[in-house]
């Protein structure tokens, strides 16, 4: 659940008409456009009843301990709030996973957090919860959990579960990654010299129309 972006020395600057902008400034803002134009992009729909939530996540790969391959989720919650009582899972596949530790942080303030352990002798998957303690509990700060990893492949999207205060499932979908910043920064960049030169082209096109040789001349009619 989360990500911070934070900008370098200037090397360099940039100038144009109005004024200049550092170099690393500029990376910044593009690389914080990028993802937030990704992540704009990511719009999970949960039907039946037009409940819409999307879970988000960064995956870290954490020092291993103990022989044991740990890892850690960033959650980052958007879209409708919750009610009291109500709450979301995400899942653990059973045979992937060997442990699942919820890490308190601030968001704890509005959310009962706890964990489930996978099960084999019910087949069950592990869980990370979170249950609403207020209504409108607050999505702004990301939820965390490390858990031990088994399985062959990296971890990746999981399934997720939102349920009413009778624990009754209502919606369901899955987790959706968050770009890397390195990608972000591209895509900002590429989106930065896309308007540039729209912007220049369009320029270019008033100027030639203001230039009595290139407007268009109508044909002449005798009196």
């Amino acid at each position: 659940m989360e990500p911070v972006i934070s900008g370098g020395l200037a090397t360099s600057r940039l100038h144009g008409g109005a004024g200049c902008w550092s170099l690393s400034a500029a990376m910044a803002c593009a690389n914080q456009l990028g993802r937030f134009l990704l992540a704009a992009l990511v719009v999970f729909a949960i039907a039946p009843n037009s409940f819409s939530l999307v879970i988000a996540y960064e995956l870290e790969d954490l020092p291993d301990q103990a022989g044991l391959d740990l890892w850690s989720y960033r959650y980052f919650l958007s879209g409708e709030s919750l009610e009291a009582d109500y709450g979301f899972s995400t899942r653990f596949a059973l045979h992937d996973t060997l442990s699942v530790t919820p890490v308190a942080t601030s968001a704890g303030v509005d959310w009962d957090i706890i964990a489930l352990q996978p099960d084999p002798l019910l087949a069950e998957d592990g869980l990370f919860d979170a249950r609403a303690r207020v209504d409108g509990a607050t999505f702004d700060e990301p939820f965390v959990v490390q858990f031990a990893w088994a399985g062959a492949a990296p971890p990746g999207t999981q399934i997720f579960e939102v349920y009413d205060s009778a624990f009754e499932i209502f919606a369901s979908g899955q987790t959706v990654p968050i770009p890397e910043p390195e990608t972000c920064g591209l895509l900002g960049v590429g989106l930065a010299w896309l308007a540039s030169r729209t912007s220049r082209t369009l320029w270019q096109v008033d100027v030639s129309l203001r230039s009595p040789s290139m407007r268009p001349r109508l044909p002449r009619t005798n009196p």
